[in-house]
């Protein structure tokens, strides 16, 4: 069994590999080549594992661009580890994860990952830090009890030409970088997207969500809102999820700064570990700068569902 370092040609083992271990039917091969090569902050670094001609593990590392107080830096982010299930049990997952740790590091010196509990300790054993479990905060299609939805607009179609005309207050390099990776992420071939925004004081004021089945996963919002505002394009996002009966779910760290305003708005989570909506997944991180303050505070309480795949 030998470790390669893969590239575009290696997308159809990719696929099937994927189909072998998760037989997902809504995937196809054209999420891969959208998710590894289309991403705006570059493409992906991607390793497997072959037995002969036959791809039995993988992983990608996710080129992401983050601004903080006082620099721009280069994140990048560990996903789609997966080993075909006749070949569990051998340590690739270990393997790859060890590879893909020294390879990332020496590229950014910062990596984080959204994984599977189980996942977990295979980072683990490769030095990474356990930072926080990620909740399902779920709300049941319920009509808010207050109907002002002030000037809020839901748009569902030409979304690339609502973000451009977002009005965000970052400088012109930040607000660039976010329109890209919104445009980006709503082009998932895998859901469809809307998303309601809000004009207020000459700033736009926004939550994006997907679509899917009878779920509407929240995406990513204004951070920069004040939580009056977020009530008001919240209540629009729930009147809409009660006239479509679908839940609205966000991913988010349990110790998360919304954690009240989400239970302010009619949100639950699941603290067991059975029934639905449980919590599956945890958010870890490595890095090389452990002293950089700004980015401690970054992995600590900005990794939200912007940084996960949709449901």
């Amino acid at each position: 069994m030998e470790l390669v370092w893969l590239n575009k040609s290696h997308l159809p083992e990719i696929y099937r590999l994927f189909q072998t271990c998760f037989n997902a039917n809504t995937i196809t091969e054209q999420f891969f080549l959208w998710k590894y090569f289309e991403n705006p902050d570059g493409d992906a670094i991607l390793c497997g594992v072959f037995d002969n001609q036959r791809l039995i593990a993988s992983a990608a590392l996710l080129p992401e661009l983050i601004f903080l107080p006082t620099e721009k830096k280069k994140l990048l982010k560990f996903t789609d580890l997966m080993t075909d299930p006749a070949y569990r049990g051998k340590g690739l997952a270990k393997k790859i994860v060890q590879a893909m740790t020294e390879k990332g590091l020496e590229e950014t010196k910062v990596i984080y990952t959204i994984c599977s509990k189980i996942a977990t300790k295979s980072f683990l054993s490769a030095g990474w830090k356990k930072q926080d479990a990620m909740l399902y905060f779920f709300r049941i299609p319920l009509f808010p009890l207050i109907r002002n939805f002030h000037n809020t607009e839901l748009h569902k179609d030409n979304l690339n030409d609502v973000i451009n005309q977002l009005i965000l207050p970052y400088s012109e390099a930040e607000s660039i970088c976010l329109k890209q990776q919104l445009r980006w992420r709503t082009q998932n071939p895998k859901f469809n997207y809307a998303i309601i925004t809000m004009q207020l004081n000459g700033i736009s004021h926004f939550v994006l969500y997907s679509t899917h089945l009878k779920t509407y996963q929240i995406v990513c919002y204004s951070e920069y809102s004040n939580e009056q505002i977020l009530a008001i394009l919240f209540r629009k996002l729930h009147s809409t999820s009660f006239k479509s009966g679908k839940y609205v779910v966000s991913l988010q760290p349990k110790k998360n700064q919304l954690y009240f305003f989400f239970l302010s708005k009619g949100y639950l989570f699941n603290l067991f570990r059975f029934g639905k909506m449980k919590s599956i997944l945890d958010v870890n991180f490595i890095l090389s700068e452990k002293d950089n303050k700004e980015l401690n505070a970054y992995l600590t309480n900005k990794i939200t569902s912007i940084n996960y795949d949709d449901l």
